[in-house]
């Protein structure tokens, strides 16, 4: 791999990374928010079906997009990177079991 084929796969992950952090975080903010106000039942069912449905998939779905691209930039990046990806690892793994825990 060429040094500036190296630098924008690395420029890739860094964005997709960004990317699943504010997916994730906004599925916590969107559990967080319907379960006080119910917002998620006004606009969609009176039942209540996807009020639950929506948020955990979308919270299943950040995660696992962050944990594949954070599998990905750890094989490549330095070392110093890889132990922030590995907090970012941690913070997945301590909010996802949280959140489990608290709202399903």
């Amino acid at each position: 791999m060429s040094e500036e084929s190296y630098k924008r796969y690395i420029r890739y992950l860094i964005r997709a990374m960004l990317r699943g952090i504010l997916l994730f975080l906004l599925s916590i903010s969107l559990i967080v928010v319907q379960d006080k106000q119910s917002i998620l039942t006004q606009l969609f069912t009176p039942n209540g079906s996807l009020r639950i449905a929506l948020p955990a998939i979308v919270f299943l779905f950040s995660a696992t997009y962050l944990w594949y691209y954070t599998y990905l930039g750890a094989k490549i990046m330095r070392r110093k990177l890889q132990i922030y990806i590995g907090y970012t690892r941690a913070i997945i793994v301590v909010s996802t079991m949280a959140m489990a825990m608290q709202y399903f």
